[in-house]
C-alpha cells in the first residue's frame, strides 16, 4: 500500500506541477498595422506566438517596466527580401539602447509565416535556461501571476535598428 500512494504522489509531482496558463495581448495601434500581437503559453516549456507588421522590427521584453539593464528581450529584426533570412532571436537590453544578441541563443522557432502583410512565429525554449541574460518562468508556470512586459517598434536603415518614436509601451499579463 506504501509502494502505490508512494508511486501516486511521485507521479502528480513530476507531471501535475505545471498546469497550461496562456495570455493573450496586443500591443499598439490595432487600427493600423502597427501593433504586435503576443500570446504566450506555459506547460513544462514556454511558448510565444509573436506577430507584427513585415516592415518593421519588434520586440518585447520579459519581466521589466521599463528599458533596464539586462531585461531579457525577444527581438525580431525588419522582414528585408525574400531570400533572406531573418529570424527573431534572443536578447538583452544594455539600458537605453537597442537590445544586443544574447551569448547563447534558446529560442526554437517552431514555424513562421507571412499572413496580410504581417510575420507570425511560433518559438519554444525551456522554462529556466540557466542562462543569467533569460526571464525565467518556472514561478509563473507553476503558481501563475503577473509578468510586466515592454514592447516596442520601428524601422530599421540598412541592419541597424532606428528609433521606435511612439511606437512603444508597457503592460502587466496576468497568468491564471
Amino acid at each position: 500500500m506504501k509502494r502505490v500512494v508512494c508511486s501516486g504522489f511521485l507521479f502528480l509531482l513530476f507531471t501535475g506541477t505545471y498546469a497550461q496558463r496562456t495570455v493573450k495581448a496586443k500591443f499598439g495601434d490595432t487600427l493600423t498595422t502597427y501593433w504586435i500581437g503576443v500570446k504566450i503559453t506555459l506547460t513544462d516549456s514556454v511558448f510565444v506566438e509573436i506577430d507584427g507588421p513585415s516592415k518593421s522590427w519588434f520586440a518585447l521584453g520579459l519581466n521589466t517596466k521599463r528599458m533596464q539593464q539586462g531585461a531579457d528581450v525577444i527581438m525580431v529584426p525588419a522582414w528585408k527580401e525574400a531570400f533572406m533570412i531573418i529570424k527573431p532571436y534572443d536578447a538583452v537590453l544594455t539600458g537605453y539602447a537597442p537590445p544586443k544578441k544574447d551569448k547563447l541563443e534558446h529560442w526554437v522557432i517552431k514555424s513562421e509565416e507571412m499572413k496580410n502583410g504581417r510575420r507570425v512565429f511560433l518559438m519554444a525554449r525551456a522554462l529556466s535556461t540557466g542562462d543569467a541574460e533569460d526571464f525565467d518562468f518556472t514561478q509563473l508556470a507553476t503558481t501563475g501571476g503577473m509578468l510586466d512586459v515592454i514592447w516596442a517598434m520601428g524601422t530599421e536603415k540598412g541592419n541597424e535598428v532606428e528609433y521606435h518614436e511612439n511606437k512603444r509601451g508597457k503592460k502587466s499579463l496576468t497568468f491564471n
